[in-house]
């Protein structure tokens, strides 16, 4: 009985264990220059940029706002 587990948590390691490796390879950004950085830092970094992109979104539209005011 032990052994089917075995091999079912052997499969479900090796694509984690083949993904992280390409995670923790060079990553290229905009912001900085290039250099290796952890799995928990990518992920830290994946969390925070879709509000990013919100926040970059908001300000545009306070931008347009402040255009129809002033034509008004």
């Amino acid at each position: 009985m032990s052994t089917p587990t075995t091999q079912t948590s052997d499969e479900l390691a090796a694509p984690a264990a083949s993904s992280a490796s390409v995670v923790t390879s060079t990553v290229t950004t905009s912001s900085s220059p290039k250099r290796t950085i952890s799995v928990g830092e990518y992920h830290e970094r994946a969390r925070s940029k879709p509000t990013y992109a919100n926040e970059t979104l908001f300000d545009g539209m306070e931008d347009l706002d402040m255009e129809e005011s002033e034509e008004e």
